[in-house]
């Protein structure tokens, strides 16, 4: 988990895209644990993602999208999902 969580640190700003296509970026508060808020369409959405959710989500990964990752425990599965799924973290 922590290369993955140095490759998330690394493309902090960058834009991904969700299972549907929306595009959307992060920033890292406090790189150590975390948390990533995302920003959409130029709103900050309001929750943390915390690196924990990262961690619950991982064994998942490969899946075909954030309906494959369980709910318990990992907070906004979409944009895990994508920056999970994405070739520049994984």
């Amino acid at each position: 988990m922590d290369q993955i969580w140095q490759q998330v640190i690394k493309h902090e700003g960058e834009t991904f895209y969700t299972c549907t296509g929306l595009p959307f970026t992060y920033r890292v508060i406090g790189a150590a644990r975390g948390p990533i808020r995302v920003d959409r369409e130029g709103h900050e959405i309001n929750r943390n993602i915390s690196r924990a959710s990262f961690e619950k989500a991982l064994p998942s990964i490969p899946c075909d999208g954030p309906s494959d990752i369980p709910e318990r425990g990992v907070v906004g599965r979409s944009y895990v999902w994508a920056i999970l799924s994405d070739a520049r973290i994984s």
